[in-house]
């Protein structure tokens, strides 16, 4: 079991640990909030949650935000957290983890092996981290490592070797396919080192094209490949998008900064930018009159991301400028689409100015 005590030691512990469940306090920070379970919700949308908190008029409003996001289960603090209740709740979504739904799919080839071996095995395939080897496989069964082959033999399995990396391959696999692991997230949980080398070589390449993009000379929608310029100083959000668009074959830059974000337009000319309001030093408004200004082909370029859009400051700021607004959390198809209707207008501008 992993303890956290704030939202970053939440996102560290989900990454770097073989977290198969996670109880959350929207009260963790002090404040109700639901921004940072919903960004767990974006990241990790395959790990089951579980609200444990206290039932007060300022959490109500947070639980049925978070209920519409598709979070069944709340426990409230001494009110219904009795342990027969907790096992309940925690077996329910324990039933929905990926490696239960995968223990149940091998549940009839593992059960003719004796109860020892059949727990280790549902152990490698819970956390292959902890189980590596056909010797430590044997060790915690408490056989020698031959008769442990005799028995995968007997029920008509692969060899142990074989049973093994076949569950580091369905892990990895499992936890890619959440935005918020990367290669070397992988790499970390199960102590693989050649993964996390992997990793680092993919990370300095770069993101790749679609199968076929590449030769076809298409990006998003059809369209010639584009450059998106993403400035938000959470850096797990930068890499969801990044992650997502690349898959459409969408080149993605990022800035944590206002002030890195000026910097890289003087280099890079992106067909799009993505802004957030809130930055460390400047604001994404202030910044986004500050480009236009400085470039003005980006003008209808730029896309303002953030989780107060009827905040009067953003209504009235909106008022005054004509711009895209994308609400956080955000939907991912919501951005393409974005994306897409921006590229469309950037082009038929250019055909515009080619048959005046």
């Amino acid at each position: 079991m992993a303890q956290a005590l704030t939202w970053d030691d939440v996102l560290g512990a989900i990454r770097g640990r073989p977290v198969e469940l996670a109880v959350v306090d929207p009260l963790l920070a002090g404040d109700a909030r639901s921004q940072e379970i919903e960004r767990l919700r974006v990241l990790f949308p395959s790990l089951p949650l579980i609200l444990y908190t206290t039932l007060t008029p300022q959490t109500a409003g947070v639980l049925l935000a978070l209920g519409q996001r598709g979070i069944q289960h709340v426990v409230f603090a001494n009110y219904d957290d009795h342990p027969s209740r907790l096992r309940e709740v925690l077996g329910q979504e324990e039933a929905r983890s990926s490696s239960r739904q995968l223990l149940d799919q091998l549940a009839d080839a593992l059960s003719p092996l004796p109860s020892e071996l059949r727990w280790v095995l549902e152990e490698a395939l819970r956390s292959p981290g902890e189980v590596q080897t056909v010797g430590q496989v044997a060790a915690r069964a408490r056989v020698d490592r031959r008769t442990c082959e005799r028995w995968f033999t007997r029920v008509g399995l692969p060899s142990p070797r074989h049973f093994l990396c076949a569950a580091r391959v369905l892990y990895a696999h499992r936890l890619l396919q959440d935005p918020g692991f990367t290669i070397e997230d992988v790499a970390k949980r199960r102590r693989d080192a050649a993964l996390a080398r992997l990793g680092r070589r993919t990370r300095a390449r770069g993101p790749a094209l679609p199968d076929g993009a590449a030769e076809s000379g298409l990006g998003l929608v059809g369209m010639m490949p584009c450059t998106v310029l993403i400035v938000d100083d959470e850096a797990p959000l930068r890499r969801v998008l990044e992650r997502s668009l690349s898959h459409h074959g969408v080149r993605v830059i990022g800035a944590g900064s206002a002030e890195t974000a000026y910097d890289l337009l003087a280099s890079e000319t992106p067909d799009a930018i993505l802004l957030d309001i809130h930055l460390p030093t400047m604001s994404g408004l202030a910044l986004y009159l500050a480009i236009v200004h400085r470039w003005p082909r980006l003008d209808g370029r730029i896309a303002i991301m953030t989780g107060d859009a009827d905040a009067d400051e953003v209504r009235t700021w909106l008022e005054r400028h004509s711009c895209a607004v994308i609400r956080k959390p955000f939907n991912l198809q919501e951005v393409l689409d974005w994306i897409a209707l921006t590229l469309r207008a950037g082009e038929e501008r250019k055909r515009g100015g080619a048959e005046a």
